[in-house]
């Protein structure tokens, strides 16, 4: 491959299709869940492109308690106050406005699964509106920095953009290991969301 630096640059979000889009914040993910585990979760937007972007870090959990939606000038206050001691973490992501009603109808309260993604568990994956916020003053947080082989970032990109660049050559063998794609799963049944991505 020529192009060394490929992987490393960062993507803008605004050179991202022009839609409205509202931010969210997911709170109660348990602390070994891997991008892996949150794409086959979320599935039916990963591969519907109903992401924005989605790029999960492992951030420490905030407490929310009770609510669908959450101020946003409070939770970044909390997003400062930066700690590790959480057992559960929470992500910070955007979708489209059109799909947010539908995210919430599909994903709010229900059960994460475990590890094998087979036996539920008694975290609840709990979704909250961000109010009184942009886009624009979340930017600086690395959930809005994905990489340019993955614009929508490590939960958000579909997978078939991933097996594009692989045709095409643009990304390292060392990225395609990482992302532990089943070739044999996508060619049999075409359903992407339940390839594996260990991005961090």
């Amino acid at each position: 491959m020529g192009d060394r630096s490929y992987s490393k640059d960062l993507v803008d979000l605004h050179s991202l299709p022009v839609k409205n889009a509202k931010l969210l914040l997911i709170t109660d993910i348990p602390k070994h869940f891997h991008a892996s585990n949150l794409r086959n979760f979320f599935s039916q937007f990963v591969e519907s492109s109903k992401f924005l972007c989605f790029h999960y870090r492992h951030r420490p959990d905030v407490s929310f308690v009770g609510t669908s939606e959450v101020d946003g000038v409070q939770l970044l206050s909390y997003i400062k106050q930066f700690t590790k001691s959480k057992s559960t973490c929470c992500a910070v992501l955007s979708v489209y406005d059109e799909y947010v009603s539908e995210f919430f109808r599909l994903y709010s309260g229900l059960n994460w699964p475990n590890e094998n993604d087979v036996v539920p568990l008694e975290l609840k994956c709990t979704p909250h509106l961000i109010k009184h916020a942009t886009q624009e003053e979340f930017d600086f947080l690395p959930e809005f920095k994905p990489l340019s082989w993955m614009p929508r970032g490590n939960v958000g990109t579909p997978t078939q953009h991933f097996f594009n660049l692989i045709k095409e050559c643009k990304l390292e063998s060392s990225i395609i290991s990482r992302l532990n794609l089943n070739f044999l799963k996508q060619s049999k049944s075409r359903k992407y969301g339940c390839s594996s991505f260990y991005l961090c």
